[in-house]
């Protein structure tokens, strides 16, 4: 990456907001080349919810719940005077590491991020395979376990509630309250708010038995998932993502693991699991690419 701005916006701000600001973000980083790496041809910009390819581009995002069939492409491509092309977070991520990262060279890639939430994007011969109607975020409301947790969603025993980063450290501290003995708490002065997975990663890796019990559970129930998706649309590559890297790398080793043992491990006879390479650029790096590709 030559150069960048920043700037922060806010869940309750206006869309027209958002588009200037983003807009202005543009013009700091085009000021900041000056031609140096020769005059722009495109913009790409990566959008964190639904993407509608019709004759605008439109978007829905749970991130800005006051968006809502808002145009992007016409406003941008007005404003700053060159083709725009708009792809969604996840499968701009996984078009990152498609061109320049972890996948290279593979051209069917299931790009999976654990957060609070689970989303996952596929790319199909090296292109985002997108289903107009699916919300960002729906892989992660696939049941796994009948009858299993609450989920946000009002459902029980969904891949989220199970695999996700909230669900690991639930199950640190219903280990801890239960009366296994862990540094985990101790390190966070019994405020068990405080306990984040990253932290639970490093014990786990440290030795502690709650911290790798509960470590290998989640990647376990994470596999699961993988393995329904794997099966369903017969990727070359997966990628798993959560942040800090760490934790993505822990998780990704457990759920291979877990998978490896599985009546399913016959799944892994075409599949790879990989930890990304490009970090929390790869959506700006893959947008950029994305935007190159749709120009040329």
């Amino acid at each position: 990456m030559v150069a960048d701005a920043r700037h922060p916006t806010r869940a309750g701000m206006s869309s027209q907001a958002i588009l200037t600001t983003a807009s202005q973000a543009v013009r700091e980083v085009l000021a900041k080349l000056d031609g140096a790496c020769g005059p722009p041809t495109s913009i790409g910009l990566a959008l964190p919810g639904r993407v509608t390819e019709r004759d605008e581009t439109w978007i829905w995002s749970g991130n800005f719940p006051n968006w809502d069939d808002v145009p992007v492409v016409p406003p941008f491509a007005e404003s700053l005077g060159l083709p725009v092309a708009a792809i969604g977070t996840g499968h701009a991520a996984a078009f990152a590491e498609f061109s320049f990262g972890a996948a290279q060279g593979i051209a069917d890639i299931l790009y999976v991020r654990v957060g609070i939430d689970i989303d996952a994007a596929l790319l199909v011969r090296g292109r985002p395979f997108v289903v107009p109607q699916v919300l960002p975020g729906q892989a992660g409301h696939m049941v796994i376990e009948s009858g299993g947790p609450r989920c946000t969603c009002g459902d029980t025993g969904c891949w989220q509630a199970l695999a996700g980063r909230e669900a690991l450290v639930a199950r640190v501290v219903k280990g801890i309250r239960g009366g296994s003995p862990s540094a985990v708490g101790a390190s966070v002065d019994g405020q068990f708010g405080a306990i984040t997975p990253a932290l639970i990663v490093r014990m786990a890796s440290a030795g502690d038995a709650v911290a790798r019990r509960a470590l290998e559970e989640t990647g376990r129930c994470l596999a699961l998932g993988l393995a329904n998706l794997i099966a369903l649309f017969g990727p070359q590559a997966v990628i798993v993502e959560s942040q800090p890297p760490a934790v993505g790398a822990a998780l990704l080793r457990a759920a291979e693991k877990a998978l490896k043992s599985s009546p399913r491990a016959g799944l892994l006879s075409h599949c790879v699991l990989l930890s990304p390479e490009l970090g929390e650029s790869a959506a700006v790096l893959g947008a950029a690419a994305w935007a190159a590709r749709t120009a040329s």
